[in-house]
């Protein structure tokens, strides 16, 4: 691991010996715990890699992880070609280059080349194509646009919205332009040229809400279907 310092834009000095100090612990173990926010809002979490790059430099606290990146916290781990900490406590982060998030007590993972983190308000933001997988309602989410609020459960999901839900029968495969899952309440809401697809059926309309837990489909503004007879199915 390798180690760059910054000097203090105000002399010409580094930062005063504890700041040094903790620089040598995560030269040694190529990980530290950073410590817990004031007001508690926020828990401590490790970071590691191959390489360090971190300024303490008034006004710009920065730590870069290049190499096999990794940054976890009791719940949430996320890894990354590169991995950028910045803000007050490292609050913030930017993940690029194959980024593999895993939630194990939402048992959610994610997947995109690049991805933006807010450790205070956990927050994901995703601009670019990513795959969401929830192993509690059994979907598979692929789209070009993604936000994810871990407080509420909320995700929000846009551009080519692909959605596969695994059924006790079947398979739903969904397709939207926009699309809201509330995990909580178990609800996937489909808008923007919304198709369901469902036991050889096909269900559109201006807007589709599924119930995740029950598998019911709810239909509302120029509702069409195409239904698919028994006896035709198994010839």
């Amino acid at each position: 691991m390798s180690i760059r310092m910054k000097k203090n834009k105000h002399n010409d000095d580094f930062r005063p010996a504890y700041r040094f100090s903790r620089l040598i612990f995560i030269l040694l173990t190529g990980a530290v715990l950073l410590p817990a926010w004031a007001d508690e809002e926020t828990e401590s979490f490790t970071f590691s890699s191959n390489s360090t790059a971190i300024s303490f430099s008034e006004g710009d606290q920065q730590t870069i992880l290049s190499g096999n990146a990794r940054i976890q916290s009791e719940d949430l781990i996320i890894k990354a070609g590169t991995i950028e900490l910045y803000g007050e406590e490292f609050r913030y982060a930017r993940c690029r280059e194959d980024v593999q998030v895993e939630n194990k007590v939402q048992q959610i993972s994610l997947s995109t080349e690049a991805l933006f983190y807010d450790r205070r308000a956990k927050f994901v933001r995703i601009r670019n194509y990513a795959e969401m997988v929830d192993l509690k309602n059994e979907l598979v989410i692929k789209c070009g646009y993604l936000e994810y609020f871990d407080e509420t459960e909320v995700s929000i999901f846009q551009i080519g919205v692909r959605i596969l839900k695994s059924t006790e029968d079947s398979q739903m495969v969904c397709r939207s332009d926009f699309a809201r899952y509330d995990r909580k309440e178990e609800t996937l809401q489909l808008t923007g040229d919304p198709v369901v697809y469902w036991k050889g059926d096909r269900y559109s309309a201006v807007s589709i809400l599924i119930n995740l837990d029950t598998d019911e489909i709810s239909l509302e503004g120029n509702v069409e279907g195409e239904f698919t007879a028994e006896d035709e199915e198994q010839e």
